[in-house]
């Protein structure tokens, strides 16, 4: 996991054309329809969405094998706990086509990461995550998650 400020978004371990490429998509962003927008193809892709945050008790935890993410807040805010506790238990087992497999709602150890417009966090397959959880009471918020096939990192 790594959590920084967009502004050092280029020093991400990532061949310098993705970087300059992900960075022009998010100048961009707060303009375009929510969906998946491509940005090389099948290896870089961003999801624009609209959300609303929810409490704790409605979080679920998920982790990915193809893909890492690198989450941004466009607006509002919100919450991500992330944990590399191995002993969960599988509540939904792992899509290779969706590229995610869901974990039971028991609360394992997790650091809590909160994530506001300006700011991004990027998973890696071993980070699980539970993304979307409200910082005090459930807020709409705009997002992009950056997805980005492992083997393009350094």
């Amino acid at each position: 996991m790594i959590y920084d400020c967009l502004e050092n978004l280029s020093l991400m371990p990532l061949p310098t054309p993705i970087r300059k490429k992900i960075a022009a998509f998010l100048r961009k962003a707060a303009e375009l329809p929510d969906g998946k927008h491509e940005i090389d193809g099948s290896k870089v892709y961003v999801n624009l969405s609209h959300i609303t945050t929810k409490p704790l008790e409605e979080g679920v935890f998920e982790a990915h094998r193809k893909y890492a993410d690198i989450q941004i807040v466009l607006e509002g805010a919100e919450q991500i706990g992330i944990t590399q506790y191995p002993e969960l238990d599988v509540k939904t087992p792992y899509s290779e086509p969706k590229d995610v497999v869901f974990y039971e709602p028991r609360t394992p150890e997790y650091s809590e990461v909160a994530m506001r417009p300006g700011y991004f966090v990027l998973l890696l397959p071993q980070d699980i995550h539970m993304p979307c959880l409200a910082v005090k009471d459930p807020q709409p918020v705009r997002k992009a998650v950056v997805k980005v096939a492992v083997e393009l990192f350094g």
